[in-house]
């Protein structure tokens, strides 16, 4: 099992190193690599990349409030505070587990935080080192001949990216977006505490019912790289390592006892046993790419698919989920609008055995609604 971690921590060590490792060609102008970097990190940091409920490797670059559903667990609801500072991303996260007979949730109360809630902190680092190969800088030298030609401009040194970008007839437009920066990746790390409350009888002579609080921690870490497939930027393949602690419940027992002197029984459920501590290691790789669907009023619609794999190595348990994220409306410099949502469909079966749960036994639903809001936009300004 050891050998096992090693093996990942070796990799998630190496992966950044081998992005940075690709031979690139430095020997272009500054204003190319300026202007195609400035417009493709626009591309990257923007709603398309917009989670509901914020449950991938790749941390959402907007702040928003979100609410889930998910079929015999219940109901979250989720705040998500995110800044972005150039590269770095910080975001603030509570969670709360919601219980049908609630009429409202509170995150923190005068003891603390309420039984039921996750609060975190993540900090995501996008890398980019800044150049373009030869034949990147050999079609931008193209499209500004081809543009200048038609327009009647003795000096195509002077046309920008941007110009023949927004300008350009069709042709020249795809030899511009064919020009790659060296790919980009992120590393992003989360930290998270839960708080949970456990009821429970460890004495079976008395009865007597004891409470406890505990807060569990958990660690992830995820490395991921946006990919380049035929639009610059809609999608990204990303590993991840979670390590979890939690506090499993005893077997829960019905008790029959007599009511008083009244002749009658009551029956009761109770808890035996104090809750357990177990620790959980976890390995992660999500494949996200969007679908640009439809435009309205000069807003961008697009579907989001990311199929993520998730293995327990301390409890042998694989668990596969596949996200369709409804991203309602991003505007062109990529602020998402209105209300989004997603659906999550997934299986989870134990590798135990060699045999695998049927569908009807692993199978879990998920429906997410959720409103992105910009929370330090005037402090930008």
């Amino acid at each position: 099992m050891k050998k096992n971690y090693l093996i990942l921590f070796v990799f998630l060590c190496l992966l950044p190193n081998y992005l940075l490792s690709q031979v690139v060609d430095n020997s272009v102008p500054q204003e190319l690599i300026d202007t195609t970097l400035s417009h493709d990190k626009e591309q990257l940091q923007t709603a398309k990349f917009y989670s509901p409920f914020g449950m991938n490797l790749l941390s959402n670059f907007v702040s928003n409030i979100s609410l889930s559903s998910a079929f015999n667990q219940g109901e979250n609801g989720k705040v998500e505070l995110k800044y972005n500072d150039n590269w770095l991303t910080i975001g603030l996260m509570a969670d709360q587990k919601i219980s049908s007979e609630a009429s409202e949730a509170t995150l923190l109360g005068l003891q603390g935080l309420s039984p039921g809630t996750t609060v975190g902190l993540s900090l995501q680092k996008l890398f980019w080192r800044a150049s373009v190969s030869n034949s990147s800088f050999n079609n931008f030298q193209k499209a500004k001949e081809s543009y200048a030609a038609r327009n009647n401009i003795k000096d195509p040194r002077l046309l920008t990216y941007q110009e023949i970008l927004s300008r350009g007839n069709e042709t020249e437009r795809k030899l511009v977006r064919n020009i790659m920066l060296r790919s980009p990746f992120f590393v992003n790390v989360n930290y998270a505490i839960t708080k949970t409350s456990h009821t429970y009888v460890s004495d079976s002579t008395s009865l007597l019912e004891t409470s406890r609080e505990h807060l569990a921690p958990s660690f992830s870490v995820s490395v991921g790289m946006p990919l380049n497939t035929g639009e610059k930027f809609n999608s990204y393949l990303a590993f991840g390592y979670n390590y979890t602690v939690s506090y499993a419940s005893g077997n829960e027992v019905t008790l029959i006892s007599p009511f008083g002197t009244s002749g009658n029984f009551i029956s009761q459920d109770i808890v035996f046993g104090e809750p357990v501590r177990q620790s959980d290691n976890i390995v992660n790789v999500e494949y996200r790419s969007n679908i640009k669907v439809a435009t309205n009023n000069d807003k961008s619609v697009f579907l989001g698919i990311a199929p993520l794999a998730s293995y327990s190595f301390d409890t042998e348990r694989l668990a596969i989920s596949l996200p369709v994220y409804f991203i309602n409306g991003v505007t062109d410099d990529g602020k998402p609008t209105g209300l989004q949502g997603g659906l999550r469909i997934g299986y989870l079966t134990s590798t135990q055995s060699g045999e695998f749960s049927s569908l009807k036994e692993g199978l879990t639903t998920q429906l997410i609604v959720s409103v992105p809001f910009d929370v330090f936009g005037n402090l930008k300004q």
